[in-house]
């Protein structure tokens, strides 16, 4: 009786290390695959009225990436990084924008210069700029 115990025993730690200790090893020699980077604008998009007009927009930036370092958010409005940000993997930014086209925000390695990634706020209009006047119309 319990020779027939102590087999059954070996039986299934047999079976355990034929099956489910290699799928545990497997598990945990398995890289996680490197995160995208990401960098969010919000809004997605600023309206103005009609074509041409002005938009005035208070825009978040949110980025992150899988490797710290130090980083830089650049716009296209401007030549100078809005922020930078050392020994970090994210980082928030806001201000308030006054646009006549789209923009494009960049996220730079500030070590090698590189661009991380980048995305585009677009400018939408409601109403189509006319091409003439209706005044111009007028006979009398």
């Amino acid at each position: 009786m319990f020779s027939n115990y102590t087999k059954r025993i070996s039986f299934l730690l047999t079976l355990f290390t034929l099956f489910a200790l290699p799928s545990v090893v497997l598990i945990t020699q398995a890289k996680q695959p490197a995160s995208l980077p990401e960098l969010k604008i919000k809004p997605t998009k600023c309206v103005s009225l009609q074509q041409g007009q002005v938009c005035y927009v208070n825009v978040t930036v949110v980025w992150q990436v899988s490797d710290v370092g130090d980083y830089c958010l650049f716009s296209s409005l401007e030549s100078n990084s809005l922020q930078c940000w050392s020994s970090t993997k994210q980082g928030t930014f806001s201000q308030e924008v006054e646009m006549t086209g789209d923009i494009v925000y960049t996220l730079t390695d500030t070590k090698s210069k590189q661009e991380i990634i980048s995305n585009r706020l677009p400018l939408a209009w409601v109403y189509k700029k006319e091409k003439f006047s209706h005044s111009s119309w007028r006979v009398f």
